[in-house]
């Protein structure tokens, strides 16, 4: 069986034409059952290389990296895992092989922690810290790294009741899952420079301002969700 023969992979992008086309390839030879390219408004040839590529291309219904994992995880349906992974190359998607597995031996959300995190900036290692601190204080959920690599359990990710949002996502799934009291496991993956273009979180200070925002009201907002 092949890695991620059972999985829809949802590929989130905006402006990774200088990578989307490698990352679609990659995980179309991981024999997954889908691939979805969400494109967020890029104004580069993204939707193209992707397309070229062999993904399915959808487009994202509003403007934010959330936005897209929602438009994506809406047009998933079929297989019985749906698996996440940035557009730029940054991750090596063999890991999600691995964390399909996870999910199919029985976890709710599997989640690729990335280690060591040198290749992130150091304003966004200390948000990441700040992040994952309260994920610990306000819910019992301790991690690494909040993990935008990630594969779930198609069923367990109706029952989070997903939102659509600009960042908040990734701490928002992270938040139910665990007042789901779902089974959550975290592996290592590999991490690296992005190919190309600009990080939309990390490539300025007001992408790591808003995206700051966005996980602290998350993770107070679903406190008693």
């Amino acid at each position: 069986m092949d890695p991620l023969a059972d999985t829809a992979v949802v590929i989130p992008a905006r402006n990774e034409a200088a990578a989307i086309g490698d990352v679609v390839r990659s995980v179309r030879a991981l024999g997954a059952a889908r691939v979805i390219v969400v494109d967020d408004a890029s104004t580069d040839t993204t939707a193209a290389e992707a397309r070229m590529a062999g993904a399915e291309v959808i487009r994202s219904g509003g403007r934010g990296y959330g936005w897209a994992c929602h438009a994506g995880a809406a047009a998933s349906d079929g297989p019985p895992i749906v698996a996440f992974i940035d557009g730029d190359g940054s991750f090596d998607p063999r890991d999600l092989g691995s964390l399909a597995r996870l999910v199919r031996e029985g976890v709710d959300l599997a989640v690729g922690t990335r280690a060591p995190l040198v290749a992130m900036p150091a304003h966004q290692r200390l948000g990441n810290g700040i992040t994952l601190a309260l994920l610990r204080a306000l819910y019992g959920l301790c991690l690494r790294d909040i993990a935008p690599l990630r594969a779930v359990r198609a069923e367990a990710l109706v029952r989070l009741e997903m939102r659509p949002t600009r960042y908040a996502w990734l701490v928002e799934m992270l938040a139910k899952a665990a007042r789901r009291q779902l089974r959550i496991a975290a592996l290592p993956v590999q991490y690296g420079p992005r190919v190309g273009g600009v990080s939309k979180v990390s490539g300025s200070p007001r992408g790591s301002l808003l995206a700051g925002i966005d996980f602290v009201g998350a993770l107070f907002l679903y406190r008693r969700w």
